[in-house]
């Protein structure tokens, strides 16, 4: 699916081959369509398929177009779902500058990680466009790596992305540029000489009960109101720990920000002293409550998200970041979600989207990391 009109060029390609290499040539050439070459391409992979190889059949097409993206959970387009996948958005327009960066967690501390990409990006920068990071999902203080990256571009740009996954597996996740697959690592991509809409949002409920988190180190909490901390979150749901899994999944912490807006943290499991590791740091002193989902199943936060489409004006193409963990709990049901939020766009709309682990967008100006949320971004003509 393409859009093009005189001044701008988007192209969405998919491709399911089993073969890496052919899988990247064959989505990259659908992506690019008749265009010579792209300025950008976002590039989306699940783990069933070698990354170098698929990377080199991008390349093979895209010349030396910029290239970001990362190992997801699965991919979506305006027509499909797909659980094993190669994705590809490629852009282009008479106007449009990018440029990508990237910082290895290994060799850098992540708040400094973040501060490189930052670094790297804002030079020769007009202080404008959108900034789409793909940190490793995997990785200790995400939130910090993003924090160092926002101090050093600042509230001018939107900012969207997620967190790169591996099937579930939690083994290793992979972040891509034009320059090689990386691991530990944080990637980002500044796009310039176009106008972004972005928003982000969740769909869950706080309960009565305000807590206040006592003792926690990057994802790991320990002590919850001076307690220990499964022991607070069992006792407020009435469950013990061979339920911890489900309840895990359905009932989530919120911690409470500035405006009194939930950021939602995914728990994950119960570890010794009955501390609780999440799957994004939780910083301690903070204020925070267990979260309920809609059971309504009414899909009311892709609907409102879907207005993000008519009040973006002249948007050509679309990039989503979805939870994984959405997928979980909604199950077959989280297709719909995908549907009712995309029902908006029209069937060759270019809109590539994945299962992200951790989605990174902003309620205000400031990009904050996400657990259990829908991120949409729209890019529009100027």
């Amino acid at each position: 699916m393409s859009q093009v009109d005189k001044d701008y060029f988007a192209g969405v390609g998919v491709s399911v081959k089993t073969d890496s290499y052919e899988a990247g040539q064959e989505a990259a050439a659908i992506a690019c369509g008749d265009i010579a070459l792209p300025v950008i391409v976002f590039l989306f992979l699940t783990d069933e398929y070698t990354p170098s190889a698929v990377l080199d059949g991008v390349k093979k097409v895209v010349g030396g177009a910029k290239i970001a993206g990362a190992s997801m959970a699965g991919l979506f387009t305006r027509n499909e779902v797909l659980t094993r996948g190669v994705g590809v958005l490629a852009l282009a327009g008479k106007n449009l500058s990018a440029k990508t960066a990237m910082a290895s967690f290994s060799e850098n501390s992540a708040k400094k990680a973040g501060a490189k990409v930052g670094l790297s990006l804002a030079q020769g920068s007009n202080e404008t466009g959108a900034i789409f990071c793909f940190p490793d999902g995997l990785a200790p203080n995400i939130a910090k790596a993003i924090s160092g990256l926002y101090n050093e571009m600042g509230p001018r740009y939107v900012y969207a992305g997620g967190g790169t996954g591996d099937n579930l597996r939690f083994v290793q996740t992979y972040q891509l540029t034009e320059n090689g697959v990386y691991s530990d690592s944080i990637v980002a991509a500044l796009i310039e000489g176009i106008r972004f809409v972005s928003k982000v949002d969740h769909d869950w409920i706080p309960q009565n009960k305000t807590l206040v988190i006592t003792d926690a180190e990057g994802k790991i909490v320990r002590k919850i109101d001076g307690k220990p901390a499964f022991q607070v979150y069992s006792s407020i749901l009435g469950i013990d720990k061979d339920d911890s899994s489900y309840y895990f999944m359905k009932n989530p912490i919120g911690i409470t920000d500035a405006f009194g807006k939930q950021i939602v943290r995914d728990p994950l499991k119960v570890i010794d002293d009955d501390a609780i590791v999440f799957v994004s740091e939780i910083p301690s002193r903070a204020i925070a409550c267990v979260l309920e989902p809609d059971g309504k199943r009414s899909f009311a936060l892709a609907q409102s998200l879907s207005e993000t489409y008519k009040e973006s004006k002249n948007p050509f193409f679309s990039l989503v970041f979805y939870c994984v963990s959405r997928s979980l709990l909604l199950q077959d049901d989280y297709k719909q979600e995908i549907e009712t939020l995309l029902h908006p766009l029209s069937n060759d709309f270019p809109v590539l989207g994945c299962l992200t682990f951790g989605e990174i967008g902003a309620y205000g100006r400031v990009p904050l990391l996400h657990n259990k949320s829908i991120c949409i971004a729209f890019g529009c003509e100027l």
